[in-house]
């Protein structure tokens, strides 16, 4: 049964009231509004796009777009430019489930899909395609702790060396080399424990009892990874904060060089401006608030390798530094609010060619704005 969704308008107006910005990227005038794909009247595939935690990914003119809620990846020919937009093909493989986050390389596609409780990573040895819907592909796990906590990844980052996973509920980032040449290939790194076998939070001497601050090494609730290569960006929702290492670890459990929202590495509380350790009633551009109550679907970052967005959910907004950040609490030079457009929960926001989307998950929709440059 399908489920009915109310109507919403095509096209979202935005003006200069609606950014605070010091910097040099201007919004064009309207953002493209998705929340339902076309698709014949044949298809048993739900057209209306619900629970919308997904990234989506541009490789060679073909736009994928995961689908959570019905298990499906839609391909376009380009970047959607109009509401209801046609897809080119429908990716349903048997394999997939509650995809949340495609990546690729130059040989390989990686998706991240529900097995169970936990999450897998399903790895293709090619690229999707309408011609080839069904390549060879290998399954990855995600490594059991030795308290059994259960796995859950919902973001990854992937260079032509490295596949980065943010396990949340085990407080880590789990690092495998590539190419991924079997199923269950081991992973090579850990960020936020010593081994893989702890996953406390906040655990810096891995005694498996949580520390009462983080460190500059420790995790909780990791909900979002980004890297190009060299740098790794980390958000570390319940210490609301992101983490940056400068150079790629050579080790596990390697401490970050810089944090963000915080103005050290031991400080957690959300919106804290002048670094008491108590909330502030108010928002500022160099703290935010990215998690409650461990919620599973909290916030994310992505950065284009010059410039880091980072959907602050709790405050309602999206933050954006032009160039990548460089030292400790850096202010964000761009926030997008909900003083224009009726975000409810953003969280995600990904860098798209010319583009910024963002996850509006209350609206169950997708936003794309034209970012145009005037450096």
């Amino acid at each position: 049964m399908l489920k009915i969704k109310a109507m919403r308008a095509a096209s979202l107006l935005l003006s200069a009231g609606l950014l605070a910005s010091c910097g040099t990227n201007s919004f064009e005038s309207e953002a493209l509004a998705i929340d339902r794909v076309n698709l014949p009247d044949s298809s048993s595939i739900d057209p209306f796009l619900y629970d919308v935690f997904s990234t989506p990914l541009f490789h060679n003119g073909i736009f994928y777009l995961p689908n959570d809620a019905e298990n499906v990846v839609f391909g376009f020919n380009g970047i959607p430019t109009e509401n209801n937009p046609t897809p080119s093909f429908v990716l349903d493989n048997t394999e997939l489930s509650s995809v949340q986050t495609i990546r690729n390389n130059s040989s390989q596609f990686f998706l991240t899909s529900r097995s169970s409780n936990n999450r897998d990573i399903i790895v293709y040895n090619a690229k999707l395609t309408i011609d080839n819907l069904s390549p060879e592909y290998y399954s990855l796990t995600i490594p059991s702790c030795s308290n059994g906590t259960q796995r859950f990844v919902g973001d990854i980052s992937v260079t032509e060396d490295h596949l980065l996973a943010a396990d949340q509920n085990s407080n880590r980032i789990i690092i495998w080399n590539l190419p991924i040449t079997q199923n269950q290939q081991p992973a090579n790194m850990v960020l936020g424990q010593s081994n893989l076998n702890n996953c406390q939070e906040n655990d810096d001497d891995q005694n498996d009892i949580a520390d009462s601050t983080p460190s500059q090494r420790t995790l909780s609730n990791p909900t979002s990874v980004w890297s190009d290569g060299n740098r790794i960006a980390v958000l570390d929702s319940n210490n609301n904060r992101a983490l940056i290492w400068n150079s790629f670890p050579v080790s596990s459990f390697q401490p970050a060089d810089l944090v963000l929202g915080q103005s050290n590495f031991t400080n957690s509380a959300a919106n804290d401006a002048d670094q008491d350790g108590i909330s502030d009633l108010t928002t500022n551009l160099s703290t935010f608030n990215i998690n409650k109550h461990n919620v599973a679907h909290s916030s994310r970052l992505h950065s284009d390798g010059s410039q880091l967005c980072l959907t602050d959910r709790f405050n309602n907004r999206v933050l954006l530094w032009e160039q990548f950040p460089t030292n400790i609490m850096q202010t964000a030079d761009i926030e997008i609010t909900q003083s224009r457009i009726p975000f409810s929960g953003p969280v995600a926001c990904s860098f798209v060619e010319n583009k910024l989307i963002i996850n509006d998950l209350g609206n169950e929709r997708w936003l794309i704005f034209d970012i145009t440059s005037q450096q």
